[in-house]
């Protein structure tokens, strides 16, 4: 007996699409959930842009504020860096 006839051809596209419209039909069941979820997880995603944004932020501050000025080596305090302009570059 051949498998590959037009019945056994049907009979496949018939189960695929009983298959797809269950499929269908439980995502419009659960279509509430599936909403609350996905808002949840744009949600989420913005949440973790903006933690982003505002650490990138707060994180640059540091560097601009000791932009262009130098430190003695082995010497990490803050009362010993000292601006770099005055100073003649060899």
């Amino acid at each position: 007996m051949e498998s590959n006839t037009a019945a056994s051809r049907a009979g496949w596209a018939t189960l695929l699409a009983i298959i797809v419209i269950a499929l269908i039909i439980l995502a419009l069941f659960f279509l509430e959930y599936l909403v609350i979820g996905f808002l949840l997880l744009v949600g989420a995603i913005v949440i973790l842009a903006l933690a982003a944004i505002i650490v990138t932020a707060v994180m640059i501050i540091p560097f601009y504020a000791m932009k262009g000025t130098v430190v003695e080596e082995g010497s990490y305090m803050m009362d010993d860096v000292k601006a770099v302009e005055n100073e003649r570059k060899d």
